[in-house]
């Protein structure tokens, strides 16, 4: 376990945190926690590496998605939004909250992974101004990263003493954490599916 968080790990972090903000559904919150837990008991596990990425690589996959939702993103997501679990109506409240609230909630979804990619595509497809949306962007995910290094960093030791003889009790909760969360996401994709096909026959 250690030997491959030392010599994988960094790599798996970035995959990770780049496919979780292309909307793929991964545990970056969790994995960026645990990893600060380890770090805190395990001096080559670099603690500045991991937060410094953990600002870096989520606004990189932001901007492809702001940049997907400018170019050609808006006529895709009112034909195929109900794909990525944005249906028409979720769309329009969508847009109105953008709308009313812009760079402001930009900065609150950027603190969430779950919504961050989306909100970036949303962005994009309003042709929000960008520098205005990286900028908030960024600042939203450095309160995420900081936040989640600090909590695990400061509270590794009474963690970290606690599962060091039953590491693989985490390891399992990421795996049924992540197998539970695709399954969800699978089955409201469907609901929203059947949603369109009734809409569509009315």
């Amino acid at each position: 376990m250690e030997d491959f968080l030392l010599e994988y790990g960094l790599y798996a972090f970035i995959g990770i945190l780049f496919l979780d903000d292309l909307g793929f559904p991964l545990p970056a919150s969790t994995v960026l926690f645990a990893s600060s837990v380890y770090a805190h008991s395990h001096n080559e596990f670099d603690i500045t590496s991991m937060l410094i990425t953990a600002i870096i690589i989520p606004p990189i996959s932001n901007q492809i998605m702001f940049l997907l939702g400018k170019h050609g993103g808006k006529r895709w997501l009112e034909t195929h939004g109900y794909k990525v679990f944005l249906p028409e109506r979720r769309m329009k409240k969508a847009k109105e909250f953008l709308k009313r609230y812009g760079e402001k909630i930009i900065f609150l979804l950027s603190c969430a992974t779950s919504v961050r990619p989306f909100s970036a595509l949303i962005a994009g497809s309003l042709s929000m101004n960008h520098l205005r949306f990286t900028i908030f962007n960024i600042l939203g995910v450095f309160v995420w990263a900081v936040a989640n290094v600090s909590a695990g960093y400061i509270l590794g030791e009474k963690i970290w003493t606690f599962l060091r003889g039953y590491w693989y009790f985490p390891v399992l909760a990421i795996i049924i954490y992540s197998l539970i969360h695709i399954l969800y996401l699978f089955i409201k994709r469907k609901k929203i599916q059947l949603e369109k096909k009734n809409h569509e026959k009315h």
